[in-house]
């Protein structure tokens, strides 16, 4: 006789293992899909951190490129700027586009990139070559084949769109969905936020830069028996630096260091400054008072440079220091003397006698050289400086002889307005 307690059970755990296998699954995907969710907030989170944390633009463009993939789970990424209004009007210019450079857009809504900036809001194309706004023929020059595409715009907190995040092809090979549009709008908003910020502290360097070269020129242009000499020095030190092995930063500063060392000179009269023939005992005093001069001036504006550029003000004053203490403005010593400093000491003599002077000829650069040597078997220069100087000759005679064309070039423009001139 059958048991109907028995059919019952086994009918009943039938079904029970049937449903707890579905929810089984069910749960489990819930969880791949919450951990991966998760995973790509983090990495979000992280990529924020590293958008705030970059001041280059051109190295900024690139990290958003690459973090906009791995954030999408995307195949490819184009990042558009726009630029500057022109008479052309203004334009969605790719400042980085995997696989194909230099896609310019107009800014209005006949692509998909263009509509994302124009209409503020995230486009969605699960199928491009169906929609009337797409460029196949950027596909046709690149061999790509755009299978799905998302483009979001960039906006800064004003409200205002400065470019478009556009991401090509899930790697999955599906659309891209509602999720992957929120992330790519909080992407798009951090990646704005960034650009801005690299954008104006690109536009305060470079006013900076104006300030300091602007200085340089007008040392250069009133002292024209030395014309030239400013922009040689410098070089000169940057390249002596860059022997050495020293960093792209610690050359920069150094750079700084040569475009204001004789800034002081601001500070003497014409009479002694332009004089063309050799200086008295006494001018000769005035004259050496330009270091403290440029130690004066350098001192007062030292809080408006950045932190990282402050040491250059340090360097200017004692390209005349001695290691021995005999030279000026503070009488330094070894110890005391940094190392850009003597890097500048080198280069400044090495210019003074290899450059033509009203008085005398150019010394020959290997007799120079001998002189340096001289003075540091004497304990006055640093020996290292001047063995990289020596190594490097090749490139100084290089870089004077392009410094000398621009000046000569300067000094014909000049001589041309002169001579129209009432």
């Amino acid at each position: 006789m059958t048991n109907n307690n028995e059919k019952t059970g086994n009918t009943i755990g039938f079904h029970d293992t049937s449903d707890s296998d579905s929810n089984t699954n069910h749960t489990n995907q819930m969880l791949l899909r919450l951990k991966k969710r998760v995973q790509r907030l983090e990495l979000l989170q992280q990529v924020s951190h590293e958008l705030g944390s970059e001041r280059d633009l051109n190295r900024l463009l690139d990290l958003i490129l690459n973090r906009t993939n791995q954030v999408l789970d995307a195949d490819r990424s184009t990042l558009y700027l726009i630029d500057d209004p022109s008479d052309a009007g203004p334009h969605l210019v790719s400042k980085i586009a995997q696989g194909m450079d230099g896609i310019r857009l107009p800014l209005d809504r006949t692509s998909i990139a263009g509509t994302a900036a124009m209409s503020g809001e995230i486009c969605n194309v699960e199928d491009p070559y169906h929609d009337e706004r797409f460029n196949a023929e950027v596909d046709q020059t690149s061999g790509y084949r755009t299978k799905s595409m998302l483009a979001s715009p960039m906006t800064s907190p004003d409200g205002t769109v400065v470019g478009v995040v556009q991401v090509l092809n899930k790697l999955d090979g599906g659309p891209f969905d509602a999720e992957d549009e929120q992330l790519l709008l909080a992407f798009s908003t951090m990646a704005a936020i960034a650009v801005e910020n690299a954008r104006w502290l690109e536009a305060q360097k470079q006013t900076f830069e104006d300030l300091i070269t602007g200085q340089a020129i007008a040392i250069d242009a009133r002292d024209h028996v030395t014309g030239g000499h400013t922009w040689r020095v410098t070089a000169y030190a940057v390249e002596i630096g860059r022997t050495m092995g020293w960093s792209e930063q610690d050359l920069e500063i150094l750079r700084y260091a040569g475009l204001l060392h004789d800034q002081g000179k601001l500070g003497i009269s014409d009479d002694i400054l332009l004089k063309p023939g050799r200086l008295s005992n006494w001018e000769f005093a005035l004259m050496r008072s330009h270091a403290y001069k440029t130690k004066v001036i350098l001192e007062g504006v030292k809080h408006l440079f950045p932190r990282r550029l402050r040491r250059a003000v340090d360097l200017a004053p004692a390209h005349h220091e001695k290691l021995d203490g005999s030279g000026y403005p503070d009488h330094l010593t070894a110890d005391d003397i940094p190392m850009g400093a003597r890097i500048l000491a080198v280069a400044d003599i090495f210019d003074a006698l290899t450059a033509h002077r009203p008085y005398r000829s150019p010394m020959p650069d290997q007799d120079v050289i001998g002189l340096l040597r001289k003075d540091a078997e004497a304990g006055k220069l640093d020996s290292v400086p001047i063995e990289a100087l020596a190594s490097c000759m090749d490139r100084i005679v290089t870089i004077r002889d392009e410094i000398n064309a621009r000046i000569k070039a300067r000094k014909r423009t000049f001589q041309v307005v002169q001579g129209v001139l009432p």
